[in-house]
């Protein structure tokens, strides 16, 4: 059954695309991911085709060389696309149209992360 719950969070949007794939008769594979993955464990569902979204609120976000993108946290809950991971345990993240990085081990005393969805169409 189909919720329109309002936000962007994974659940919403993995139920979204599941309601529209069982529509349109499209095979579609949504793992939930229980607890924070690690980067090894993001790495094998990129490597096998998966997409990876989670939320998180409270956080900040950094450019390649670890500078600060956003000036202060970002407040209230975000839903973004792991692309990648990087060698030093961050997340490569694709939100707002441009690629940045997301620590999810040194972030901030507020942040949270939450949703975390392995996503694959057939």
């Amino acid at each position: 059954e189909f919720n329109d719950a309002g936000g962007a969070h994974p659940n919403t949007k993995a139920n979204k695309m599941d309601y529209y794939c069982k529509e349109h008769g499209i095979n579609m594979d949504c793992i939930p991911i229980s607890e924070t993955p690690n980067c090894s464990d993001i790495d094998f569902y990129l490597s096998n085709g998966y997409t990876v979204l989670f939320s998180s609120s409270e956080f900040t976000l950094e450019n390649e060389d670890g500078s600060k993108y956003n000036s202060g946290h970002v407040y209230g809950g975000h839903a973004m696309t792991i692309t990648g991971t990087t060698e030093g345990g961050r997340y490569i993240v694709s939100t707002w149209g441009i690629k940045l990085y997301f620590d999810p081990n040194d972030n901030n005393a507020e942040m949270n992360t939450y949703g975390f969805y392995a996503m694959k169409v057939d």
